[in-house]
């Protein structure tokens, strides 16, 4: 005799009928069923969001496409979304936001996963809830090119997440409207019914028991008719109104109920009667709603407009400048002036460099502040900034004069501007070239050019020189003495003392640069290449064959690769050679490359016939040749 031991937990089955409204003979349509686990019964799980978007290297991380990569929440926290994939290496978060119109990296924190990105994190995991910067993406390696469903539970603890290309629905039976959700995990679920031209309904604190059958019953599904409609008015009537987003939300409910798009009317039919509240918001415009709205399914209610006026409404409810000047101290820190979603505040500085950030609401970080990449930006002018946080994420400027200084902060663009508004007068400027041994023409090699006070160790302020033409500039210096140090990647150091600058631009002439060797002791071709990808202990090294100039021979199939030059053994410290992952470079050829660094900076190679392949990497005219070895 066999004694069979049922191991705990186990599954179960779910079963029911769903019964259509005025529709009593088959064929019944079909409805669509969602089994969502749950925690305990009677508890409900309410979002801290009301949108998150899917962004990642599909879409190159881009938060101006968040309409376009949305996720439905189909149950409360159970969110779902199709996106298109390719084969290969795939970045993503889950960006949250409290409407679609202000999702933004990191602020609030945004679910991934931290750790390295070398696409070995699986298909379905838990989801990290405060994964910040670019060590936060989850990093997973798609194995077939195709449409592919992104799952994200918050009703699980910790929030789960999911990549499939299955079916997550079940449909009902047209001649019967019978149902069965097989082989499910013992605990408690929530179901979601919809159908076209139905309401949507739920059933909540189903009890599967393992190895048992629940029988839920007859769920009914009203017929959906009638309409809740209004309009988006722009208060300036511009000529080319941009597309507003009106979301609706049933209170007491969690989510976003339904969303659409216009540049005037819209309409949202299928709704359930209740109370809703209704948001618009469009860029460059200020959101409006309209609150308590009554509706009755099946009648057609007409609302009042919703009228969005010009200028921009800052998520932030205070930033101060913070930097080197202040110690970083955000207790010494001025809070900037507030007008929409412009900034601004001056501060009396004495020649040199500062590092400095925009500081939002009153915590470094969290949220992001706006910051920039710590490259020496001289000041007046105007840059570009963006929402960053952690190490290195500073904005430095090279200040030339003394003076009082005003800092604007344009959030819609967004940039910063510097103006002198007293102190120093800035007339002079010094010019000049360089020219670099064995290159006799264009795309020439970048220099870095670096202006000190005559005599000083400490730089004011760098410039690069032009790649076109070699020649570079300092402009609005005041009156003084300067020495000028030109310096490039696989060429010496140059440097030239004592130029007088007074209220006119002096030329500094011609740096000639001679050849050396590369500053790097190894580097290796690191990417999907090996099994594991991207290990840089498994990773072939090339060969420097002469000055900056390096050579390896590699076996590939006929596939896509992403890789990179990693400099001395580690990856991007010292900054490696790469490219934008989001071109693809098809061999043979030559190809530009960058000193980059980070997320998205690999290089994006399409081998159309498998073969072997010989690299030369040349550091000093930033290419590489790949070509088909016989």
């Amino acid at each position: 005799n066999q004694t069979i031991l049922t191991p705990p937990g186990g599954s179960g089955d779910i079963i029911g009928t769903v019964a259509f409204s005025g529709i009593t003979s088959p064929p019944f349509p079909q409805a669509r069923i969602l089994a969502v686990g749950t925690g305990a019964a009677d508890e409900v799980c309410v979002s801290a969001f009301g949108a998150i978007a899917i962004l990642g290297t599909f879409n190159d991380f881009d938060t101006g496409r968040v309409p376009e990569f949305l996720l439905e929440e189909v149950t409360p926290c159970f969110w779902v979304g199709t996106v298109e994939l390719e084969e290969g290496l795939a970045e993503f978060k889950f960006v949250t936001g409290a409407d679609d119109a202000s999702i933004t990296f990191d602020s609030p924190p945004d679910y991934g996963n931290l750790g390295p990105n070398n696409g070995d994190d699986p298909l379905e995991g838990d989801a990290d809830g405060n994964a910040g910067g670019p060590d936060g993406n989850i990093s997973v390696t798609i194995p077939s090119a195709g449409m592919w469903t992104f799952v994200l539970n918050e009703a699980t603890v910790p929030a789960t997440y999911r990549i499939t290309q299955e079916e997550l629905f079940i449909r009902t039976d047209p001649q019967t409207g019978e149902f069965m959700v097989e082989d499910v995990s013992a605990g408690t679920y929530e179901l979601s019914f919809e159908a076209e031209g139905y309401l949507g309904t739920e059933v909540n604190n189903v009890s599967v028991v393992a190895n048992q059958v629940t029988d839920i019953g007859t769920v009914n599904m009203s017929v959906a008719s009638g309409s809740l409609n209004g309009v988006v008015v722009f208060s300036d009537n511009p000529f080319n109104p941009p597309e507003a987003i009106v979301a609706i939300s049933l209170q007491g409910a969690p989510g976003v109920t339904a969303r659409d798009t216009t540049m005037g009317a819209y309409t949202f039919t299928g709704l359930a009667s209740g109370t809703y509240d209704i948001s618009a918001s469009a860029p460059g415009y200020i959101s409006n709603s309209l609150s308590g709205v009554m509706y009755v399914n099946g009648q057609d209610i007409t609302v009042g407009d919703l009228v969005l006026d010009p200028g921009c409404q800052s998520t932030f409810a205070t930033i101060q400048l913070a930097g080197d000047f202040n110690a970083f101290n955000l207790d010494n820190a001025p809070f900037m002036t507030q007008m929409g979603c412009v900034w601004t505040d001056t501060l009396s500085l004495t020649t040199g460099t500062y590092n400095l950030k925009f500081v939002t609401d009153g915590a470094f970080d969290n949220p992001m502040d706006y910051g920039g990449d710590e490259t020496p930006l001289s000041v007046p002018g105007t840059y570009a900034t963006s929402l960053i946080s952690g190490i290195g994420t500073a904005i430095t400027i090279s200040v030339l004069a003394d003076g009082d200084y005003e800092f604007i902060l344009d959030e819609v663009v967004p940039e910063f501007t510097v103006n002198l508004l007293g102190g120093g007068s800035l007339d002079g400027g010094l010019t000049g070239s360089v020219s670099f041994e064995g290159v006799s023409s264009a795309p020439l090699p970048a220099a870095s050019c670096q202006l000190f006070p005559s005599g000083s160790l400490t730089p004011l302020t760098t410039v690069q020189s032009d790649t076109d033409t070699g020649t570079f500039s300092f402009m609005s210096l005041p009156a003084g003495t300067y020495d000028v140090s030109v310096t490039s990647s696989c060429f010496d150091v140059v440097m030239k003392s004592g130029f007088v600058v007074g209220s006119t631009t002096v030329d500094a002439g011609d740096f000639a640069l001679t050849g050396a060797p590369s500053a790097f002791a190894t580097i290796q071709m690191v990417g999907q290449f090996t099994d594991p990808a991207f290990d840089v202990s498994i990773s072939p090294a090339m060969t420097q064959t002469s000055d900056c100039v390096w050579e390896l021979e590699i076996d590939l199939l006929a596939q896509s690769y992403l890789f990179k030059f990693v400099t001395d053994g580690e990856f991007d410290s010292p900054p490696d050679y790469g490219g934008m992952e989001s071109e693809t470079l098809t061999l043979p050829g030559t190809f530009a490359v960058s000193e980059a660094s980070g997320e998205g900076s690999a290089l994006n190679i399409e081998v159309p016939m498998a073969g072997r392949y010989k690299f030369v990497l040349n550091e000093a005219q930033g290419q590489f040749t790949a070509t088909e070895v016989n």
